[in-house]
C-alpha cells in the first residue's frame, strides 16, 4: 500500500499533467495509512537499488516527496537538524 501515495503522483502530474502542489493535495486527502505492526518480518523493505532498477520514477517521486518533508519541518523548527 505504501507505494500507492508514489504511483497517485505519477499519474496525475506524468500521465494527466496535473502539477505537483494540485496533485500532492489529491493524495494528502486519498491516502491515510497506518501500520499496526513493528514486527521486522511483517514490514517489506526494498533497497534503494532495487527501486532504481524497477521503479525508477516512483523513487524520484518518494525523494521529492521527502525533500519536500524536510524542507516543512525545518521550516517548524529552524536550526534542528536532528
Amino acid at each position: 500500500p505504501a507505494i500507492g501515495v508514489a504511483e497517485l503522483m505519477r499519474v496525475l502530474s506524468d500521465e494527466n499533467g496535473m502539477a505537483w502542489d494540485a496533485a500532492w493535495d489529491i493524495c494528502t486527502r486519498t491516502f491515510s495509512y497506518t501500520n499496526h505492526t513493528l514486527m521486522p518480518e511483517a514490514l517489506e523493505t526494498w533497497s534503494v537499488a532495487l527501486m532504481q532498477h524497477v521503479l525508477p520514477r516512483h523513487l524520484e517521486i518518494i525523494f521529492h516527496i521527502n525533500k519536500d518533508f524536510l524542507e516543512e519541518a525545518a521550516r517548524h523548527r529552524p536550526g534542528d537538524d536532528g
